[in-house]
């Protein structure tokens, strides 16, 4: 169900992302897509790899241990040890990924599906505006909001911006309720 969740959510951020990719002339929307990931050694969280190439491979300097582990006349064992050596040397900046990414964890639980159905609909309205109303004031109105949607599962202030303005429109309809 959660794997459903999350083709859908791309298929529907896709064009939205596509634009700002275009805006900002750079493939950082697409990054959570494109990027590889993975596992840190506690099991806990993933972090996102560069790309291998065979340029990044050669500029980079491999450890003895790397080397005697994989096979590099193989691009799969050199992809390895590229993932393995850049693991290895970047562990200080993924480190302070992990924790960004626990806090982000612990901020999103609470209220994921409440914004992964919000997103849904502000993409879905996304798209029939941009079938119906071709490019309108309210179609890019729908695409940042859409963007902005996707953003809270990425950044701790729009998270926490996301959860306050949740909890305030639980509190005024329990008092609705209660009155």
């Amino acid at each position: 169900m959660v794997r459903l969740l999350k083709i859908y959510i791309g298929i529907v951020l896709s064009p939205s992302l596509l634009i700002l990719s275009l805006f900002t002339l750079s493939w950082g929307p697409f990054r959570f897509f494109f990027l590889k990931r993975r596992k840190t050694e506690d099991g806990k969280g993933e972090v996102y790899l560069p790309a291998y190439s065979t340029a990044k491979f050669d500029k980079m300097t491999i450890a003895s241990d790397i080397k005697a582990k994989h096979d590099l006349r193989k691009t799969e064992g050199k992809q390895a040890a590229f993932d393995e050596q850049n693991y290895r040397d970047n562990k200080h900046i993924l480190k302070e990924e992990i924790e960004r990414q626990k806090r982000l964890k612990s901020l999103t639980s609470e209220n994921k599906y409440v914004v992964i159905f919000t997103a849904c609909i502000f993409g879905s309205l996304f798209l029939l505006s941009l079938y119906f109303l071709d490019l309108s004031l309210l179609t890019f109105i729908l695409l940042a909001l859409t963007y902005f949607t996707y953003l809270y599962f990425k950044y701790e202030p729009i998270a926490k911006l996301f959860n306050t303005v949740i909890k305030k429109i639980k509190n005024i309809s329990e008092k609705k309720v209660d009155s």
